[in-house]
């Protein structure tokens, strides 16, 4: 429930138009494997319309991740580009081999652009105002107001100063291959791992089987989650904010991590560790005292849907969408539930 994220969208593209002279800048990345001859290709590339008005710091990063026989990934080639007013590309050629080969192309973008705002001073009597330069619209859409470069006006007004900006723009894209059959999970089962966060001390630790038990190790397993019911927790005058949903995560099948990423255990067919609970300790005791002072409950409600990338760069929801529950009473403490399983911490 909290761990990285990763974007698996091949192809992501910003349109930005603040007047008819839009902004836009794209990403891409693609990834291709021919599993006959073991020969692997990538190629990543950053672009942008350009414009004289503006100057441009173009990058791209791409790398190549390989798997062999279910094992653990290897970088097998990085690869970076620039460009300066112009298209950045990086794209790599290597021979990964045949049999049992898993593939994950990873690839950052930057478009940094430099661009320039005028200011008239704050004494002048009419027309106080910022404004972006000729093509009337700044890197990321804020609109603007068409006028010449450097404009003087009859006094007391002064010409304008020119003001260098700056804003960058970056995205994350991903793809993955893999020679082994595209089949996916028909459920899963949670249980509790007996164990607390360390870093957070009130969220409880689960693992996930996948059904049918089959070879489902090396694979990426994800959630999406939706808030069902509101913080019942938070009251007005609070001192903390309500509870929201918090960032998707992700785990690779086969290896089951805590926080940070530390290996807890390897049981195959198996992911986690998913947290579910409270990261903030404080909140959890505060929350606690006033239901031990009330005698009530309080909590919140998700609903988590999971899927699992496939051959392809490909991905597929499995299974039943299951409730994540998070309760505080003045009984019993703190009730962390995942689906079937359920944990409770004074």
């Amino acid at each position: 429930m909290k761990t990285p994220y990763t974007l698996l969208h091949a192809l992501l593209l910003f349109a930005v138009a603040g007047s008819a002279a839009g902004q836009s800048i794209g990403f891409y990345s693609d990834l291709q494997y021919n599993s006959g001859s073991g020969s692997a290709s990538t190629f990543a590339q950053t672009w942008s319309d350009y414009s004289t008005q503006y100057y441009y710091d173009i990058s791209v990063y791409s790398q190549l991740n390989v798997s062999q026989n279910g094992g653990p990934f290897q970088i097998t080639c990085q690869v970076y580009g620039y460009g300066y007013n112009q298209n950045a590309s990086a794209s790599c050629n290597s021979n990964v081999g045949t049999g049992t080969v898993d593939l994950e192309l990873l690839a950052s973008h930057s478009v940094t652009a430099t661009y320039y705002v005028y200011q008239f001073d704050s004494w002048c009597s009419w027309d106080c105002y910022y404004y972006w330069d000729a093509f009337r619209t700044s890197f990321m859409g804020a609109g603007g107001v068409y006028q010449e470069s450097n404009p003087s006006f009859y006094a007391p007004g002064p010409p304008a100063q020119r003001t260098q900006q700056q804003t960058t723009a970056s995205a994350y894209t991903s793809k993955r291959k893999s020679s082994r059959l595209c089949s996916f999970p028909t459920g899963e089962s949670s249980w509790y791992t007996g164990n607390w966060g360390n870093t957070y001390p009130y969220a409880a630790g689960f693992n996930t089987d996948l059904l049918p038990f089959s070879n489902w190790n090396g694979r990426y397993v994800g959630e999406t989650l939706v808030q069902l019911q509101g913080d019942t927790c938070w009251y007005l005058g609070s001192p903390y904010s309500p509870m929201y949903i918090p960032g998707a995560g992700g785990w690779i099948v086969g290896i089951q991590r805590r926080e940070f990423g530390t290996v807890a255990s390897q049981y195959s067919n198996v992911y986690g560790w998913d947290f579910v609970g409270f990261t903030n300790t404080n909140m959890y005791l505060h929350y606690r005292s006033r239901m031990q002072s009330s005698g009530n409950q309080c909590g919140v409600m998700y609903q988590q849907r999971m899927w699992m990338d496939g051959c392809g760069g490909q991905s597929q929801e499995y299974g039943w969408p299951h409730g994540l529950l998070i309760y505080v009473n003045g009984w019993n403490g703190l009730t962390s539930t995942r689906s079937n399983a359920v944990a409770s911490k004074w």
